[in-house]
C-alpha cells in the first residue's frame, strides 16, 4: 500500500584481482622450479629427464578496497548529508524501570502536556507550545532544553537519552549537553498555519511522522539511524488530519503505532508497523486514541481510553488493560491525558505541571475552576 523511498543507491563496483596476486603466484612457481634443478643435479648427467611444468594456478578473485568517493544522491525527497561520519549501528542499553513515587516540582510557566520515554523510566519530558522542560533523574528535576523559532508540535526520546523536538519546520535533537537542529527534506511539519507532526519514540533511530509536500493530509514517516544526516521515508495511505499517534519503535527498530483516520465514509484508526519486509496498514483497534470509547465485554461499562494501556469510567476509576481484561488502579487520574512510564507511573498534567497520579488527589486549584493546565497562567502552579 506504501512506497519506501531509498535512503541511498548501494554502490557495488565489480571484483578486481589484488595487484599483489599475480607477483606471489611467480615467486611459488619459480621457487617450485628451482627445486626441481636441485633435484636433477642429484640424479646426474646420464638420465634423461623431461621436466613439465606444472599448470598456473587459477586466478584468485578478490574484492579491492573501495576507493572513497561521493555516495549519489538519490531522487526526491532528498537525503539530507552532513560532513561528518555517520555514527555506526548502535544497540539500545537495557531498559530502566525503576523510579520513585515522587512529587514533581513545580516548573516556571504552565505546560500543556508531558511525555515519558518508553524504555527509560528516568526521562520525562513536559512541553506548551514555547518551551521544553526535560528530566532526566525520574522528573525530581526539569531544565529547559532546544530553545528554539517556531511553535513546539511534539516531544519524544530515542532508547540512547536523545531528547527528539519538532519546532518550526526542523528537528531538533540533545545528546547530554549538546544540540542540533536538522530539517527533513520532502516533510511538511506543519499545515494550515499549526504544528502537525508526531515523533515515535523508544528506539534507536529518530522517527518522526509528519505530511506529504503536496496539498495533503497523507502522512509520510522519516526516520534517521545517524542523528539527522540522512533520512529514509514511508508513505501511508490515510488521511491524518488530527496529528496524534499513539504507538513506539522497539530496539530490534520495528515500528508499531496507530493514527487517527477518515475517509468518505467514517473515521477509524489505522494500525501501522514498519518492519524489515515493509510497511503493512489496517483498520483496527489495537491502541485507541485518547477520549475514544472502549469497547469490550471484559472492559467497564462506558469506559473511555486515557492512554494507549489505561481506561476511565464515568464515576473515575481507572484500570489498565492487558488483552481482554482491565485491571482497577488504586490511583486518581487529573486531567484530560495520562501516559504511563516504563515504571508503571502515571503521569498526567494538573493546573499546568506535570502530575504522578497517585491515590489521593493533587489538592491543587486551579484558576479557572478546571482540572488541566492548558489555559492557567504560568503564576497558577503552586
Amino acid at each position: 500500500m506504501t512506497d519506501q523511498l531509498p535512503l541511498s543507491r548501494e554502490v557495488t563496483g565489480a571484483c578486481h584481482r589484488p595487484v599483489g596476486v599475480a607477483a606471489v603466484s611467480g615467486v611459488v612457481a619459480a621457487a617450485a622450479l628451482t627445486v626441481t634443478a636441485l633435484m636433477l643435479a642429484q640424479l646426474g648427467s646420464a638420465t634423461r629427464v623431461v621436466v613439465v611444468a606444472a599448470p598456473a594456478p587459477d586466478p584468485v578473485e578478490a574484492v579491492a578496497p573501495p576507493t572513497p568517493a561521493a555516495e549519489p544522491m538519490p531522487s526526491a525527497p532528498a537525503v539530507v548529508t552532513a560532513t561528518d561520519a555517520a555514527p555506526a549501528r548502535v544497540r539500545c542499553p537495557v531498559p530502566r524501570t525503576d523510579a520513585p513515587r515522587l512529587r514533581p516540582p513545580a516548573l516556571p510557566e504552565a505546560v500543556e502536556r508531558v511525555m515519558v520515554a518508553p524504555s527509560n523510566a528516568g526521562w520525562v519530558a513536559a512541553w506548551n507550545q514555547d518551551h521544553i522542560y526535560v528530566s532526566t533523574d525520574a522528573g525530581a528535576h526539569f531544565a529547559r532544553v532546544l530553545d528554539g523559532p517556531g511553535a513546539v508540535a511534539d516531544v519524544g526520546f530515542d532508547c540512547l537519552g536523545t531528547v527528539i523536538a519538532v519546532r518550526g519546520d526542523q528537528v531538533g535533537l540533545r545528546t547530554g549537553s549538546a544540540e542540533v537542529w536538522r530539517p527533513i527534506p520532502g516533510v511538511r511539519l506543519s499545515a494550515d498555519d499549526a504544528p502537525h507532526a508526531a515523533i515515535v519514540s523508544g528506539g534507536p533511530e529518530v522517527v518522526v511522522v509528519g505530511l506529504v509536500p503536496t496539498e495533503s493530509w497523507a502522512p509520510r514517516v522519516a526516520r534517521s539511524s545517524d542523528g539527522g544526516r540522512r533520512w529514509r521515508f514511508h508513505d501511508l495511505d490515510a488521511a491524518w488530519e488530527n496529528p496524534v499517534i499513539v504507538g513506539r519503535q522497539y530496539e530490534n527498530r520495528r515500528i508499531a503505532f496507530t493514527l487517527p483516520s477518515e475517509d468518505c465514509r467514517d473515521a477509524f484508526q489505522l494500525e501501522v508497523t514498519i518492519g524489515p519486509h515493509g510497511v503493512t496498514t489496517e483498520v483496527g483497534d489495537t491502541w485507541h486514541y485518547v477520549g475514544g470509547r472502549a469497547w469490550g465485554d471484559h472492559l467497564p461499562a462506558d469506559a473511555r481510553w486515557l492512554d494507549h494501556d489505561l481506561v476511565t469510567t464515568p464515576a473515575g476509576a481507572v484500570a489498565r488493560v492487558r488483552g481482554e481484561r482491565a485491571r482497577t488502579l488504586p490511583i486518581v487520574v487529573e486531567g484530560d491525558a495520562a501516559i504511563t512510564d516504563a515504571a508503571h507511573r502515571v503521569w498526567t498534567i494538573v493546573c499546568g505541571r506535570p502530575w504522578i497520579a497517585r491515590a489521593q488527589p493533587s489538592g491543587y486549584s486551579c484558576p479557572d475552576g478546571g482540572d488541566t493546565g492548558s489555559d492557567v497562567d504560568a503564576d497558577a502552579a503552586p
